[in-house]
């Protein structure tokens, strides 16, 4: 199967929030999370919320097969001046394809532009899968909140980490 990874430079958002929603679905009736219960959980998102972190400096990447967008990641500076990859999704079709992978190394290689040699994820800390999927791409636990803001539901959520040249 042939993909590419290409910036979106604030086209095609109904596309990506389809993406997200879909992907995240998932974790939603996993976890038991709902959109009253956390409302700022990523499934929830709307294409306002792109077009703000859009308008606020984010970068988009989309993954396309044959001309169709199936996957996305946001990379973000937060006020702090840390880089966040954030928003990770591919269609659940094409799990374990290798798409999700290529979307993080281009992440990586953004930070990289920028002379970063830092990036960090959130994540889920109830998803062992995820977290060791992002173990075998180089990321290593930084710290663990309570996300008081995402939903009750969830306990902790992980702080990762890549750092370049681990």
């Amino acid at each position: 199967m042939d993909y590419e990874i290409r910036e979106i430079n604030g086209e095609a958002l109904d596309n990506s929030i389809a993406i997200i929603r879909k992907a995240f679905g998932t974790v939603t009736k996993e976890l038991g999370i709902t959109e009253e219960n956390s409302p700022r959980f990523p499934a929830y998102n709307t294409v306002a919320d792109l077009v703000e972190k859009f308008d606020c400096g984010a970068r988009f990447f989309g993954a396309f097969v044959d001309g169709r967008q199936v996957g996305f990641i946001l990379v973000e500076r937060e006020k702090d001046g840390r880089y966040f990859a954030k928003r990770l999704a591919v269609l659940p079709q094409y799990w374990h394809r290798g798409i999700g992978e290529k979307l993080i190394s281009r992440a990586i290689d953004c930070v990289r532009d920028y002379g970063a040699a830092k990036i960090n994820i959130a994540i889920v800390n109830e998803q062992t899968n995820l977290k060791d999927w992002y173990l075998g791409m180089g990321f290593r636990e930084i710290g663990i909140v309570s996300p008081s803001s995402m939903s009750k539901l969830i306990s902790r959520t992980g702080t990762w980490a890549w750092v370049s040249g681990r």
